[in-house]
């Protein structure tokens, strides 16, 4: 009796097996959209335009037209391009076997922006100075750029694997690139006599791993000051074009924890010490004078007049009255989008390169009540890393390349 109901049970079991794979699949309800995109003015190329549907990410041909097969069902459109507004279309039906067609659109630039500068890598940092834009870019090598003519004077393809850092000293027609993987990794020095084509003269290697900030001082008589730092060191040289060997090692400060940008003014050092805030030290002597606070990670300070601005991470910008260094006070904190790590101030603009948040500019005629002026977002810019202010304008580095962004008060 048992033997029988295993058997019928088995015979079910088949039966059902053969109708399910006789059954005719499922099929997929296919339509169509189709449509145009136009890029209204500014630097983009029609043919890098993001356009985002459901879990598809297509770009359109070189004449902006697209055409996108979708299952049945009614659907929102995200339109991107950096340096545009973005745009976002709403409830576009899809029927099948049909076309819903003329889905046409326009980016509008971002008005701020009046130059674009292109890159082939992330630009990671940027120096510029009155008539120059020099561009280190991560994972090649580095740019120069005419900003007079806002043309490129040289992009240098040689000898450098990752450019994090640089600075230069026309001057004495010296350009100090940061080779953060190089081999090995270290500051490159340039001979620029002739800016568009830069010649490797030097390095220096020894105490260069890991640089997270680096400035220059020109002491006006053939030598330079080569400051950066590292780790938890503050690390300074003297690079003297006089002699044969122009470099003869560094030195350095310890502090108490990992430091990252920092400002000189005067006779005294002012540091990033992320989890622990604002540092002051001796620029003698490397003695700490004071630690400040902040609720974030302070990664980058600028010294005016009496305040510090601070970039915190991810906690904004705070502004530090610095008039007694001794006792410094927190003033003013304000949160940004992503994560600040870059600042720049230069009069009554402050400006804030803040990753994926993009760019923040305020106006601090009032320093200790800064007042938001405007925001262009990554969506717009890309991810951002280093700030300039020069005059009414701002020098922004991005993964895109480098912005120029008119401000307006």
């Amino acid at each position: 009796m048992r033997t029988k109901i295993l058997l019928h049970l088995m015979v079910l079991l088949l039966v059902i097996f053969l109708m399910n794979s006789c059954a005719k699949p499922n099929e997929t309800v296919i339509g169509y959209i189709q449509g145009n995109i136009a890029l209204n003015g500014g630097f983009g190329d029609v043919e890098e335009v993001l356009i985002q549907i459901s879990e598809i990410n297509v770009n359109p041909d070189d004449n902006g037209d697209f055409y996108i097969a979708l299952a049945s069902g009614t659907y929102d459109m995200t339109v991107t391009l950096s340096g545009y507004k973005s745009q976002i279309i709403t409830d576009i039906v899809v029927n099948k076997d049909e076309t819903t067609a003329d889905i046409n659109i326009s980016l509008e630039p971002v008005q701020n922006i009046i130059a674009f500068f292109e890159t082939e890598g992330y630009a990671r940092d940027i120096f510029l100075t009155d008539q120059y834009l020099y561009i280190a870019e991560d994972q090649t090598y580095f740019s120069i750029y005419d900003i007079i003519s806002d043309t490129l004077i040289c992009h240098y393809e040689e000898d450098i694997e990752n450019a994090r850092l640089i600075s230069a000293v026309e001057d004495e027609n010296l350009l100090f690139v940061y080779d953060r993987y190089g081999s090995p990794g270290g500051i490159m020095v340039f001979d620029i006599t002739d800016i568009s084509n830069p010649l490797l003269i030097n390095s220096i290697i020894g105490q260069t791993g890991g640089i997270e900030d680096m400035k220059l001082n020109s002491l006006n008589d053939g030598r330079i000051d080569v400051l950066w730092t590292h780790e938890n060191k503050y690390q300074f040289g003297v690079y003297d074009t006089n002699e044969i060997n122009p470099w003869i090692g560094s030195f350095d400060f310890t502090l108490p924890n990992s430091i990252m940008g920092f400002e000189v003014a005067d006779t005294l050092l002012y540091f990033g010490g992320e989890q622990l805030g604002l540092y002051i030290a001796h620029r003698e002597t490397g003695e700490i004078i004071s630690t400040t606070d902040t609720p974030g990670e302070a990664l980058d300070v600028k010294i005016v007049d009496n305040y510090a601005f601070v970039a915190d991470r991810h906690e904004g910008f705070a502004v530090i009255d610095i008039s007694d260094v001794e006792t410094p006070i927190k003033i003013y904190q304000e949160d940004t989008s992503g994560y600040a790590q870059a600042i720049d101030a230069q009069d009554n603009y402050l400006a804030i390169a803040s990753g994926g948040g993009g760019v923040y500019l305020y106006d601090i005629s009032d320093k200790e009540n800064p007042q938001f002026l405007d925001r262009i977002d990554d969506a717009e810019i890309g991810y951002t890393y280093k700030v300039i202010i020069r005059d009414d304008f701002v020098y922004v580095a991005t993964r895109n390349g480098v912005y120029k962004l008119e401000i307006n008060p």
